[in-house]
């Protein structure tokens, strides 16, 4: 295969991966982006809490299904397991809609939190896969520009799912949101089969086949990746439990503080989140000078704590420098998101299954999102909607995190320093 053959099929690639993981953000937010509107459909049905307690299910079956795929990903079939994921998302996208326009959900709304965690178990097979396909099909001089470009369908996958809850909300048509979503993903797992064409990556230096160096990358999985891995959990759960508290909850923020309508707090979200897409450019310029990992997503969680105090203390003012404030922080947090679950893993890939790396990382990032979403509900519920103390109870967590993990850095390079 010649040179330029060879880059035409690596970016197909990358370009086929960036749609699935959009289209699958799409299908995942679906019910976050439209939260709002279902709490105002169903008041004095559900609270904030019980609508919140639905994204939580899906982060348990997701962060589970995570890291069980993170092992699992290396036997699947590269060119099905995107179909099929997308194929079963979709459906339960569709089940959903049909649940709503039934009228049945005002009654069995606690039904709604198991059909989603389903499709949390469905999604929970795309991104480890995803990584594992860089891993096995793109070049070493082209792994930080694909890790680059992915980390950007995050951001663009939130940013359609809340532009599409916005336009719906003004019609009040959110449920149809969801059959948006199906669509999408139907269209991308064709897409898929059509266009997919592997590529086995030419340049695997012929020494880490040796059994030699399989003993060495033993020894290095021990000091390098172990403790890259376990420094990284502590973030991603940290981190997750503030980014996607505060996705969730940005547009309730709003409206409850500001009085903001649905479409407004949402159109204000929504340019908030598509905003997080500079975090991955942010984390591409910065990495130049900041080549540790843990170290680099640390940077980026210590300006998130300070934007989130500076929130804090202006939220009962002015609207202007809150949102300015709130999309800072979600940069910060889109930055920290592409360190753990993409920059990270496919660096260790000298050292360990890349899509192992990626699904355990991303596993520990939604073990703190499935936190974050009930509690912050639980938290705003029993202060009777009082969003300072569910920010507060953000910027703790910051803080211990920041604390915890700064000495956790430290402890392992003196370790390090003293076994070389």
């Amino acid at each position: 295969m010649g040179k330029g053959k060879t880059k035409d099929t690596q970016n197909l690639i990358i370009f086929l991966c960036w749609c699935v993981y959009a289209s699958a953000y799409f299908g995942r937010y679906s019910y976050s982006s439209s939260i709002n509107s279902i709490s105002q459909h169903y008041e004095g049905i559900i609270n904030n809490a019980d609508a919140g307690l639905v994204a939580t299910f899906f982060f348990v079956a997701y962060g589970a299904g995570q890291i069980i795929n993170g092992f699992l990903c290396k036997k699947y079939s590269s060119r099905w397991t995107f179909p099929i994921a997308l194929g079963s998302s979709a459906f339960i996208n569709l089940c959903v809609f049909i649940f709503m326009k039934s009228g049945y959900l005002g009654n069995l709304f606690f039904l709604l939190k198991y059909l989603w965690a389903l499709n949390g178990a469905a999604q929970s097979m795309i991104w480890s896969s995803i990584i594992f396909v860089f891993g096995k099909n793109i070049e070493t001089k082209n792994i930080s520009r694909s890790g680059f470009i992915i980390s950007t369908s995050v951001p663009a996958g939130t940013f359609i799912a809340y532009g599409t809850s916005y336009i719906m909300a003004l019609f009040d048509l959110y449920e149809w949101s969801f059959v948006l979503a199906a669509a999408i993903m139907v269209a991308v797992a064709v897409m898929w089969l059509l266009l997919f064409e592997p590529h086995q990556r030419t340049d695997i230096p012929v020494q880490e086949t040796s059994k030699d160096n399989k003993n060495a990358k033993r020894q290095s999985f021990s000091h390098v990746a172990l403790i890259t891995v376990s420094g990284l959990a502590i973030l991603a759960v940290s981190g997750s439990f503030v980014k996607d508290g505060l996705q969730n909850w940005i547009p309730t923020i709003l409206k409850k503080t500001y009085s903001f309508t649905d479409a407004d707090a949402l159109i204000l979200a929504t340019s908030i989140y598509f905003l997080g897409a500079l975090g991955a450019l942010l984390v591409r310029f910065i990495n130049k000078y900041i080549k540790d990992n843990i170290l680099l997503a640390l940077t980026f969680y210590s300006f998130v704590s300070v934007f989130v105090l500076l929130i804090i203390k202006l939220l009962k003012k002015s609207s202007i420098p809150v949102v300015i404030f709130f999309a800072l922080v979600m940069i910060g947090n889109y930055a920290i998101n592409c360190i753990i679950t993409s920059i990270a893993p496919l660096n260790l890939r000298s050292y360990m299954n890349p899509g192992l790396a990626a699904g355990l990382l991303d596993g520990f990032c939604y073990a703190g999102s499935a936190i974050s979403t009930y509690l912050l509900g639980f938290v705003a519920d029993r202060s009777n909607n009082n969003w300072s103390a569910v920010l507060n109870l953000l910027l703790a967590v910051s803080v211990c995190t920041i604390v915890i993990v700064a000495i956790f850095e430290i402890i392992t390079r003196k370790r390090t320093k003293t076994d070389d």
